[in-house]
């Protein structure tokens, strides 16, 4: 200390204003050092919440493409057995609902027994 006073030619008013300016430097760097923190720290939070809606938005995402794919396997699985049923002969209630093959039915008999008749009273 001595030896800095002795470079300011022994003002101490001088040194002690040279020694106020750096303090004040040193202030103002660790003001400037703690709003580039908060900053930091807000960003971070802010990249925290959206990665966490991101990671739920796929986690949803996910789930949908799950159900979405367990229905198409349920769907080709069904095609499947109706595809073997036709092979053996059988009329698969996929390629034709039974309410339209009971409607069918219903109208062939009708028209079969109308010829029927019809064929008889000739």
């Amino acid at each position: 200390m001595l030896s800095a006073l002795a470079r300011h030619g022994g003002d101490f008013s001088s040194y002690i204003s040279q020694v106020d300016t750096r303090f004040n430097n040193m202030l103002a760097a660790i003001g400037q050092n703690s709003k580039t923190l908060q900053l930091l720290e807000n960003t971070m939070i802010e990249n925290d919440e959206n990665i966490r809606k991101q990671y739920q938005k796929g986690e949803e995402l996910f789930a949908a493409q799950m159900l979405e794919s367990h229905q198409i396997r349920h769907e080709l699985e069904k095609l499947q057995i109706s595809t073997a049923e036709l092979a053996a002969g059988k009329l698969p209630p996929i390629l034709i609902p039974p309410h339209i093959l009971a409607k069918s039915t219903h109208c062939t008999k009708n028209s079969n027994l109308i010829a029927t008749t019809t064929i008889r009273n000739v």
